[in-house]
């Protein structure tokens, strides 16, 4: 677990949801994105789409907004 700006963000090791809205931190910016695939193997990286619709793919401390 990882404490930035006063929010409590999920351990990268631990897969959020798919299809459900997120903050992840990406360089040390919080963004607002959503998984958008699922993955058949825990260790794959993982998809997701940012508000601007912007696709990334990466393990990323992550809560819900």
């Amino acid at each position: 677990m990882l404490k930035h700006n006063g929010i409590e963000f999920n351990n990268p090791t631990f897969l959020p949801p798919v299809d459900c809205p997120l903050l992840i931190i990406v360089d040390g910016v919080v963004k607002r994105a959503t998984r958008d695939v699922f993955v058949s193997d825990r260790n794959e990286l993982l998809s997701y789409v940012l508000h601007d619709g912007t696709k990334l793919r990466g393990r990323f401390y992550w809560t819900y907004p």
